[in-house]
């Protein structure tokens, strides 16, 4: 109706207004040193957990206005913990990591727990951001593929209890940037063992993403379905293409087969 429609939008207002008003206050406190850097972040995580806390305990009444105080809150925890790390250095970049990753999968628990796609979204498009966000410029591709695995079997564990394509697609898309990134800047042929290995991996964890839902809740696959199957195989087998032809020419014929 005309009255709820208001009142979600006055809601978001309000949660704009808000978080503008104590940005406003903290820049003012900190441009004047009255609050230290870890005081700073304590507060920023304290202030992202009173949030979440807030959502979870008005969304049984108010759906959407508490997945704006979620979502909120699970965005100052990504800055929050961002800053400790990239602005304050207060605490180690494995640490950092370790932090955003449980942020993701505290955001992933609470749009399952809620039916909501939107607070999922957010922590997916975070857990993504988080190793560009904290770079060193250093290469390492294991640790990359690992969190990147650990983040993709997250959203294979939401496809199990609900069918969010596009949460799929964002996966997607969040890993082939990722995994891109990497190839551009440090792949070298002596790492084709552990870059194929990989590559396979996540082929398999996106063809399980893609038809799970079909049988853990036997629901027909529509178009979409169907377009990241095929996404996911011919972006695996066109990278491992590439990489096999320079010293494995003969084997490809098997490979497409």
């Amino acid at each position: 109706s005309g009255e709820e429609k208001s009142a979600r939008w006055l809601g978001r207002i309000g949660i704009v207004a808000l978080l503008f008003g104590v940005a406003f206050f903290l820049k003012y406190a900190f441009d004047n040193d009255w609050i230290s850097e870890t005081a700073r972040v304590i507060m920023g995580i304290l202030a992202g957990l009173g949030m979440v806390g807030i959502g979870h305990f008005l969304r049984e009444r108010y759906g959407s206005y508490a997945d704006l105080w979620l979502g909120g809150g699970i965005g100052v925890l990504y800055l929050s913990i961002y800053a400790s790390f990239a602005f304050y250095a207060l605490v180690p970049q494995g640490a950092a990591f370790f932090l955003m990753a449980l942020v993701t999968a505290l955001s992933l628990v609470l749009a399952v727990s809620g039916g909501t796609i939107n607070i999922a979204a957010l922590g997916v498009f975070g857990g993504f951001l988080t190793p560009i966000l904290l770079s060193t410029g250093v290469d390492n591709f294991v640790g990359l593929s690992l969190y990147m695995i650990i983040l993709n079997l997250g959203v294979l564990g939401v496809a199990w209890f609900k069918k969010w394509t596009k949460l799929n697609y964002l996966a997607f898309i969040g890993t082939v940037m990722l995994f891109s990134g990497w190839m551009s800047s440090f792949y070298k042929p002596e790492k084709l063992g552990i870059t194929f290995f990989f590559l396979t991996v996540f082929f398999l964890i996106f063809l399980a993403t893609s038809i799970i839902h079909h049988f853990s809740r036997k629901e027909v696959s529509v178009a979409w379905d169907q377009i990241l199957l095929l996404l996911n195989a011919a972006g695996y087998f066109g990278v491992c293409y590439g990489i096999l032809k320079p010293d494995y020419d003969a084997f490809l014929g098997f490979f497409a087969l």
